[in-house]
This record gives structure tokens, sequence and C-alpha cells, in this order.
């Protein structure tokens, strides 16, 4: 109320988005719990995934589109010893010309706490593939023939896997996908006493 006072006496512009964000906060939860389970290897953008559910649909890319897609993991490990996947799109990839065009390198979820970037990356993979983006085709065929991407789409994997799973949800297993980094942010969400925004 002292915001809204001190706005209006300077004649400054405002919108309420939201009443109670911790209503919100629950009610993202609510739908999150209650999501139907994607099939190995799919994808949407409308929650947040862990790394098994990214790798899992950079491999049914590659199989997909055989001539266009190859994963493979890049060298070395993080510190937890995982191996951090990454995917090579172009026209013709299995021949050895293929590896002579430019390369255009792009990655996701390079700093903790970043959730929107693997999504992004993975939006953009779909969308050289053909899969998102229909109205592009002709322009997303373009780049291919001209160049080749290589797209790791979570470099910190301690972000989506060790987070999210002893943080995010408490280590409970069986949650649904995304469940547990919306109950970390909706641990944020409890602990601010809402009364005083």
């Amino acid at each position: 109320m002292i915001c809204q006072k001190y706005l209006a006496a300077n004649s400054l512009h405002y919108e309420i988005v939201s009443e109670d964000v911790e209503i919100d906060f629950e009610d993202e939860r609510q739908n999150l719990l209650t999501a139907p389970t994607l099939n190995k290897g799919d994808f949407s953008y409308d929650t947040y995934h862990r790394l098994s559910v990214m790798y899992d649909h950079l491999d049914a890319l590659q199989t997909q589109f055989p001539s266009k897609a190859e994963t493979f993991n890049l060298p070395g490990q993080t510190y937890e010893k995982r191996n951090i996947q990454a995917i090579r799109i172009t026209h013709n990839i299995t021949e050895e010309s293929s590896k002579e065009k430019p390369l255009i390198w792009l990655d996701g979820c390079i700093h903790a706490r970043e959730w929107v970037s693997p999504a992004t990356v993975m939006h953009i993979i779909d969308s050289l593939l053909g899969l998102q983006e229909a109205d592009k085709a002709v322009e997303m065929e373009q780049l291919l023939e001209k160049y080749q991407f290589i797209i790791a789409p979570c470099i910190n994997l301690t972000v989506t896997s060790l987070v999210t799973l002893t943080i995010g949800c408490g280590g409970k297993p069986g949650l649904p996908q995304g469940a547990s980094i919306t109950e970390s942010h909706g641990g944020v969400a409890a602990s601010t006493n809402s009364a005083t925004g």
C-alpha cells in the first residue's frame, strides 16, 4: 500500500499484476504436480525439465533426423563426473565435408538459477530441425546448408539435476517433470510474508 501511495503521489503509472504471488506460485505448483508425464524423447515448453528429459529429447532428434542431427558428449566431465551432451545440426551430417562448414556454438544454463535458457536453446534446436517456427522453414534450411550448429542446452548440470532433486523437492523421487523446480520457487514464496507487500 505504501508503494501505491508513493506512485500515485508522484503521478507514476502502475499496474497490479497479482494480488498475492504466493497463491500464484501454489497454483502453478499444483498444475505441475498434476501435469501428464511426457513420453521418453518428448519435450514441451510450458514447464521446466530435468536434465534427463532434455538429453532424451536430443537422442530422439538424432533418431528422427539422422541426416541432420547427431549427439555427442563434450570432452571432459563436470566436477561431479557427469557428461555434458551436445547436438550437432547441419545438412548432410554424415558427410565429412559437413565438418568444414562455419560453426555456430550455442549453449544454455551456464549459471545457477538460469532456468529459462535451456528451454530457449531447446526451442532453437527444434526450430532448426523444423519442429518449431514452421513459417521459417526455408530460412532454417538455408542456415543448415551454410552452417553447422553445435548446441549444448545445459552446461551447468548441477542446476538441472542435483539441485532440482535435492533442494527443489527434498530428494523425493517420483515427482512429475518440473515439479521440483516449482517447489523450490514455492518454498521461497512460502517463506515470504505476503501481508507486507
